[in-house]
């Protein structure tokens, strides 16, 4: 039903990131992978704005069979880096669940210096859950508590 709602407003607005991540989440849970894959691989078609809800989504996928949607939602952010502002912890928690713990304790790091809003999430958040009693998490949050 999603896919039958959301399929023909794509040609009206093809640069809206949430139509598409809609779009394609709705292909993922209706059973079609490859047209799941092909709408998250389209580049226009990855947010633009994450939060630490749609990174869950990508978590969800990742742990659930399609171990492809996680590394491209990383590669994109890392990308859109040079035009805007990722938030480190974001990028800290998709390099920890992909097991790029260097890469991911240098978000950390980063997050604690820019004083990333998002460190509130790793005490709280269960997509944390994984991580929080690594050493280099609990010694940010006990800096930052």
């Amino acid at each position: 039903m999603a896919v039958e709602l959301f399929l023909p407003l794509i040609p009206k607005f093809p640069d809206n990131a949430l139509l598409n991540e809609i779009l394609a989440l709705s292909y993922y849970h209706k059973g079609d992978l490859l047209k799941a894959r092909l709408t998250f691989s389209n580049q226009q078609a990855l947010p633009l704005r994450v939060s630490i809800w749609t990174v869950g989504r990508y978590i969800f996928h990742y742990y659930h069979g399609d171990k492809n949607l996680l590394p491209l939602l990383l590669d994109h952010l890392e990308k859109l880096q040079s035009e805007k502002w990722i938030q480190p912890t974001i990028l800290a928690l998709i390099n920890f669940h992909l097991g790029h713990e260097a890469q991911a304790i240098q978000y950390l790091a980063q997050a604690y210096e820019e004083r990333d809003f998002g460190l509130k999430h790793i005490i709280s958040e269960p997509h944390w859950d994984l991580f929080r009693s690594h050493p280099t998490v609990i010694e940010v949050l006990h800096q930052v508590l």
